[in-house]
């Protein structure tokens, strides 16, 4: 039961981050989202509720952290530390066990807790799940991993159309993001001394050539980063690694429209120089010889 009940609790935790940011234009306008029931095949049958390793006790644990987490979202940067919550959450389901999420469980979960809490989701949520085929979780090479399977062929697509107005900046727009059928994210805790240098180098980067390498950071992220590690945090620091993500930007270069892939990134939980909230999810990109280090600040 406790097993079932987690996975209930990742599910509304995502969910509740995701309403924070109701602003951002998800896939369409419609108000009236009707999910469609895919005809279910050998492929869609969940193994949610099968053997799955962790204990109880390391089940209640992770629960804890999830809800230690939603309460270090701030108003400033809520989509950050949304963004943030959302990949710790992905990271702490991959390590309940070797299973697939597939879309039929997904929308009753969301349903379970939209009756709990009284109140629908967001149409925006339901604009992303219904594109979803399955999610599968486990461990590969060491590292915790989650894999997604969309319903289409384009993938999973999160469309953000959204202008740049700084002046001098050769990225004019960001249009949507794609999460390809078959993408992955790996996670991995930052808890080694050896680790954390690696992160602070990363952090503090820089690229040589200003006109393809764009550091775009929170000038506070660079400027407290080794403190970091004194803080009093709900979680570590984790490195995530990404396979088959990009983000369609339109820019007045040569290249014009093209598409960035996700490289690898930090979540950095409770980031904040004394009360003063920092952005916490950090990001790498690329595509040709366009290289990006981004936090995202709203």
């Amino acid at each position: 039961m406790l097993k079932k009940l987690l996975l209930i609790l990742t599910l509304l935790c995502l969910g509740s981050s995701a309403i924070t940011a109701q602003d951002v234009n998800v896939g369409g306008t419609s108000t009236d989202v009707e999910i469609e029931q895919p005809t279910e095949t050998e492929d869609d049958v969940s193994t949610a509720f099968g053997v799955l390793d962790l204990s109880d006790a390391e089940l209640r644990v992770i629960a804890e952290n999830i809800f230690n987490l939603t309460k270090s979202i701030s108003e400033e940067f809520y989509i950050s530390d949304g963004l943030s919550l959302a990949t710790y959450i992905l990271r702490y389901m991959a390590e309940i066990g070797e299973y697939e999420l597939v879309y039929k469980d997904m929308m009753a979960l969301v349903k379970a807790f939209e009756k709990l809490q009284d109140q629908p989701y967001d149409e925006n949520i339901y604009l992303i799940l219904e594109q979803i085929r399955k999610l599968q979780f486990g461990t590969r090479k060491g590292k915790l991993f989650v894999k997604f399977f969309s319903k289409s062929e384009e993938g999973i697509i999160y469309n953000i159309d959204t202008k740049n107005e700084e002046e001098g900046s050769s990225l004019k727009e960001i249009k949507f993001v794609t999460i390809k059928n078959g993408a992955e994210m790996y996670f991995n805790e930052v808890d080694t001394k050896e680790e954390r240098v690696e992160m602070v180098k990363w952090v503090k980067k820089e690229y040589r050539i200003k006109t393809f390498g764009k550091y775009m950071f929170h000038p506070d992220i660079p400027k407290y980063i080794e403190s970091y590690f004194d803080l009093e945090t709900p979680a570590n620091a984790m490195k995530i690694e990404y396979k088959d993500i990009v983000v369609k930007v339109g820019t007045d270069t040569f290249f014009k429209d093209m598409d960035l892939k996700f490289k690898d990134g930090y979540v950095l939980p409770g980031y904040r120089k004394g009360e003063k909230p920092i952005p916490s999810f950090l990001l790498r990109l690329g595509a040709k010889l366009v290289k990006v280090k981004t936090s995202i600040d709203q």
